[in-house]
Order: C-alpha cells, then sequence, then structure tokens
C-alpha cells in the first residue's frame, strides 16, 4: 500500500479579504509510513512557500497528530484516509490534521523507558495553540497553530484578521 492515497492537493493562494494567504491539503493512508511522508511533505510546502521558520516544528507537530491519528485507525482498524491540511496566514501556521477516529488524543503517562506517550507534551509545548474538534459524519481534527515572527502574506490584512484567525471555524 502506498502512503499517499490521492494529492487532492494543491497550494492555492486565496485572494483578498481572506485570512489564510496559502493552503495545501494530502490525504495520507492510514499507516506508519505516513507519518515520515506527511513530515517531507511539510518540509517540502513549507519551503515553497517561503516559510523555513516553521520548519522544525511544524515537522514535528504533524509527525506527533499523524502517529496518532494512525495509531487510531490501526486500533479501530479503519482504512479511511488521514488528510492533513496546512494553511499559512499572516504570521500564523495551522496544521489540521483530520482522520475518522471519534477517539480524542489525550496526555499519556508515560515511564522513563517508554517509547511513546509524549506526542502531545510536545505539541504542547511547540504550538501556540491546540485543539480537538469533532467532525460531522464521525472523525476528528486536531488543530494546531503556530506563530512566526515574519509575515507569511504580501498582502496586508488588518489586526481584526489577524485576531480572527484562531476564531475562523475549521472543519
Amino acid at each position: 500500500m502506498e502512503s499517499v492515497w490521492s494529492t487532492r492537493r494543491g497550494t492555492t493562494r486565496s485572494g483578498q479579504g481572506r485570512p489564510w494567504c496559502f493552503s495545501d491539503s494530502v490525504d495520507l493512508a492510514p499507516h506508519t509510513g505516513s507519518v515520515g511522508v506527511a513530515r517531507l511533505h511539510v518540509r517540502r510546502v513549507l519551503r515553497a512557500w517561503g516559510l523555513d521558520e516553521f520548519g522544525d516544528d511544524a515537522e514535528q507537530v504533524v509527525s506527533e497528530v499523524t502517529a496518532n491519528a494512525v495509531e487510531s485507525h490501526r486500533r479501530e482498524n479503519l482504512e479511511t484516509p488521514v488528510r492533513l491540511t496546512l494553511l499559512a496566514g499572516l504570521r500564523t501556521l495551522l496544521v489540521i490534521v483530520r482522520d475518522g477516529s471519534a477517539g480524542e488524543p489525550a496526555m499519556g503517562r508515560p515511564g522513563e523507558d517508554d517509547e511513546s506517550g509524549r506526542g502531545l507534551f510536545i505539541v504542547n509545548a511547540l504550538a501556540d495553540q491546540w485543539d480537538v474538534k469533532p467532525l460531522q459524519g464521525g472523525g476528528k481534527a486536531v488543530r494546531v497553530f503556530l506563530r512566526g515572527k515574519r509575515q507569511a502574506c504580501s498582502e496586508a490584512f488588518g489586526d481584526e484578521d489577524e485576531r480572527n484567525l484562531h476564531h475562523e471555524r475549521v472543519a
């Protein structure tokens, strides 16, 4: 099975008045090989957008959240794709990972020798904000907001648009 089922993607640039300057989505097969594919995809997209400053943090966040989604699919024997979406606006990168599992990720209590259970601690440490939203028809979307230092958009948005980025409904 291939890691990427469809690249129903295309990097797009939104027009005036929209809070997201760039958007990109890719559907991933629900298996462990997709985690590495997702990291590479994020690196390439951010480089193409000129947003390398988000690179390391975004790759780590995507790895952790995608790994959780893939593990949920394995536990529940789901074959639906995991969708990774990247949205860039002003100084914000929004990472969204949608999957078919209704189970919400939870902070683990890993022991010193455990090899897993630290993912959400890492996400929490790197993210400006993150949350989990149930999706209509089942599944969930994990949304992670990362803040950058420089403006991603060439067109200027007002302060009101910047504040609304965190309140926009993305499902």
